[in-house]
């Protein structure tokens, strides 16, 4: 997979491993830190990223060319663990500039302070631990977000949905270091199950919620009021009650994508992870595209018919424009996010197959700062 480039990216890119076609490790040299995403901040001790420094202590200076001073802002991209050159002496070093020619090769050799990083692996363990960083920062930051929306429904008022929820998230935040961590006993994998179960029940129901919302036929265009305002306020009420179930069908479903996440990390999981969440993948696709769209199809013709005698066409118009902002507005907003959402999680399901990409500042061969993707 190609690897996109920042502000600031500039050839020659260092590549190490056995050949230069499918390198292990790679170094981008940056001009400037504009280029660092900075959401997601690496523990340098924790991670073991510091184990890098005798990488950059080693490369011969001319392989990294940039600014006088001793400071580097760089680009590392992990494919894999380290390992010898083919013919068994040092491990290869390649320079492509920017016409991806090869400018220039070295070996590094274990003198240089590599025969820990090449004989443990380590580049990759450590790439595996900024990952897990991540996606633990991540993962916490999200049922954050899961609390404090569940406490911003004041209608939530079905006490055993919400407590199922709530009892899920909490249960969550305090396994999913132990989980990501690889510690987890058989009982927190079963735990997991259970909540799987239990929120699936929820989400059901909320489903029918809104199903029942379509099939109630209280805004028949045929009701039509006088005045023009009972259908109205009709309306607009019953676009509140949808707004409310589906804030709630949104976060009983993130805590499922969550939940599955985690499930991810244990022993021999990982295909009954992806299996589950496109499941849920499904699930929201169908809820998105019939159950909400039906809603839509149910309420258009009495906003259509909305009217009185005493409005002019205008004003009968602009009420009618007023009561098409919820979907404009709200229903849009959050379809848009919810479906961001789905992607975002997905794409953390897969990362651990993918090139891991880290930024780093560099001061005198130390690593001083470091921001994963």
């Amino acid at each position: 997979m190609r690897q996109p480039s920042y502000e600031g990216e500039k050839a020659p890119v260092v590549a190490l491993g056995a050949t230069s076609e499918a390198p292990l490790i790679k170094f981008y040299a940056l001009e400037n830190d504009h280029s660092f995403n900075k959401k997601h901040k690496i523990n340098i001790e924790e991670s073991g990223v510091d184990r890098l420094s005798p990488l950059f202590q080693a490369i011969p200076g001319v392989l990294i060319k940039g600014k006088e001073s001793s400071e580097k802002i760089m680009k590392v991209v992990v494919n894999g663990p380290l390992s010898s050159a083919a013919d068994g002496d040092g491990l290869r070093a390649f320079v492509r500039d920017s016409k991806n020619q090869f400018t220039e090769h070295a070996r590094l050799y274990e003198a240089d302070g590599l025969s820990q990083l090449i004989g443990a692996n380590a580049v990759f363990n450590i790439a595996s631990a900024v990952v897990a960083q991540k996606h633990l920062a991540d993962i916490n930051e999200k049922l954050i977000e899961i609390k404090d929306g569940i406490e911003k429904i004041k209608a939530f008022q079905e006490n055993e949905r919400r407590s199922k929820i709530t009892g899920t998230v909490e249960y969550l935040q305090q396994v999913s270091p132990v989980v990501i961590g690889g510690k987890a006993s058989p009982h927190v994998r079963q735990q997991l199950e259970e909540f799987e179960s239990n929120l699936a029940q929820v989400q059901h129901h909320l489903t029918q919620d809104v199903q029942d919302f379509s099939d109630d036929k209280i805004f028949s265009p045929k009701k039509f009021d006088f005045f023009g305002k009972s259908v109205r306020q009709g309306i607009l009420k019953r676009q509140a009650e949808m707004s409310d179930v589906l804030q709630q069908w949104w976060l009983c479903f993130s805590s499922r994508i969550l939940a599955c996440r985690l499930l991810a990390y244990f022993p021999g999981e990982s295909e009954l992870a992806k299996a589950r969440y496109a499941h849920l993948k499904n699930i929201a696709d169908k809820f998105f595209n019939e159950d909400v769209s039906a809603f839509l199809a149910s309420i258009r013709p009495a906003i259509d018919s909305t009217s009185s005698i005493f409005e002019t066409k205008s004003e009968q118009f602009a009420n009618r424009i007023s009561l098409l902002e919820w979907e404009e507005e709200f229903l849009h907003d959050f379809l848009n996010k919810a479906r961001f959402g789905i992607s975002s999680n997905e794409a953390c399901l897969i990362e651990n197959e993918s090139p891991v990409e880290i930024f780093v500042r560099v001061n005198e061969g130390k690593i001083e700062q470091c921001y994963a993707q």
